[in-house]
């Protein structure tokens, strides 16, 4: 049994809500390849999606998934979560440049993966060795953020 992951699939729409629609109802798929349809049976798996907006899910995928509210994570474990994925992109995040980074990342581990690809990507020079705080607050200005909500969100 195969595990699929689905992010956002509250966005889906068109021909693939219907081709996931139909794999979730009927165990199958039916792709059309130029004029013909070829209809594949695929083996059972556990979907597992992600919907930042779940009251607007089609209805016709309601019945398919369970709803569990996951809450946000807390500035403390934001942080944490960054220097961690930092750490596996091969970054060094110093507490404070860590806690700042974090700030920017509306709770979520996936805007904090975004914004450290982000970084490694466009600012590799600058993430030589260990990121200090002033190095973040350079970092996040190069890259358009606003330093003084940053600043406010970490004392709050």
């Amino acid at each position: 049994n195969e595990m699929v992951l689905i992010e956002n699939v509250d966005l889906l729409r068109g021909e693939v809500a219907k081709r996931l629609l139909e794999f979730l109802s009927e165990g199958r798929m039916s792709i059309w390849i130029g004029p013909r349809c070829h209809t594949m049976d695929i083996a059972p798996a556990t979907v597992i999606a992600t919907a930042s907006r779940p009251w607007q899910l089609a209805p016709s995928f309601r019945r398919w998934f369970i709803s569990i509210p996951f809450g946000r994570y807390s500035p403390n474990e934001i942080s944490e979560v960054l220097a961690q994925l930092a750490a596996s992109e091969g970054l060094q995040l110093q507490r404070p440049a860590a806690e700042l980074l974090a700030a920017q990342c509306q709770r979520t581990p996936g805007n904090a993966l975004a914004l450290l690809k982000r970084i490694k990507t466009h600012y590799r020079s600058m993430t030589a060795g260990s990121i200090t705080a002033e190095a973040a607050q350079q970092l996040l200005h190069l890259l358009g953020y606003d330093l003084v909500e940053c600043v406010t969100q970490i004392a709050h």
